[in-house]
């Protein structure tokens, strides 16, 4: 597979199967929504065409904000931003718990280790019902 977004540094992993890929396909490393999982695209699939989408693994390397201020520490939760595609550790409202860091990552570091699972992802600042 060529350099994408796309790193799974694990052989323990679980998938779903997407029937059809919606519009406007995805490109390997990105997250997205599949029912009540938050998924993350193992390779680059077309609109139409059939896919998967890895939602847990144990250790996945995946984007994050770059001199936004931020490091991450092993153990912290990480959060998905649905705006930009990337985790850290801010819990703002809208955004969605999706595992922990494995590694640490520095300011500058474009991604981080995390345990993934998207069985578990929950709203940020959702009031309980």
């Amino acid at each position: 597979m060529s350099a994408t977004a796309f790193h799974l540094r694990t052989d323990r992993w679980k998938s779903v199967q997407i029937p059809v890929v919606p519009s406007p396909g995805y490109t390997a490393g990105d997250f997205f929504f599949k029912e009540n999982l938050v998924c993350i695209a193992p390779e680059d699939y077309a609109t139409g065409v059939k896919g998967v989408g890895i939602y847990q693994a144990e250790k996945i390397y995946v984007p994050k904000p770059v001199g936004t201020g931020e490091d991450i520490a092993v153990g912290d939760k990480v959060y998905l931003n649905t705006a930009t595609g990337k985790v850290s550790k801010n819990s703002a409202t809208g955004r969605y718990f999706v595992g922990y860091a494995t590694e640490a990552a520095t300011l500058d570091a474009t991604g981080v280790e995390i345990d993934f699972n998207g069985e578990i992802a929950g709203l940020a600042g959702a009031q309980a019902s």
